[in-house]
This record gives C-alpha cells, structure tokens and sequence, in this order.
C-alpha cells in the first residue's frame, strides 16, 4: 500500500479490490523468486543467499522475458 502511495504522482484512486491484487501479485513474485534463489543455493552447494545469487536471478528473469 505504501508503494502504492508513492508511486501515485497525480493522486488516483484504487479500489479495495485491486490493491489486494496488486498484493497477492507481489508476494506471490516475490516467493517465486526467493524459491528460485534457494534453487540456485543448492546448485552451487551454498548455504547463503548473496546478492550475487539473486542479481544472477534476476537477469534469468528479465532474459526469459524478452
């Protein structure tokens, strides 16, 4: 919501409905994504989650997009 708040510039207005979306969406991406990494942990036998792991994920992501 405060995202939300932030980015709105020129003060729409949301209904109730579609922040939830907006929610559920984003933590559903974000526990894809951290799924993903703790793939990635265990494919380079790791025990910690780096920044450079999940950078690493990220431009998987953005190249499957294209």
């Amino acid at each position: 919501m405060r995202l939300v708040c932030e980015i709105n510039e020129k003060n729409y207005q949301f209904q109730c409905s579609v922040l939830d979306v907006i929610q559920v969406t984003a933590e559903s991406t974000l526990a894809a994504l951290f799924k993903y990494n703790v793939k990635t942990m265990i494919h380079h036998d790791s025990v910690i989650l780096t920044v450079r792991d999940s950078q690493l994920m990220m431009n998987i992501v953005k190249t499957l997009r294209k």
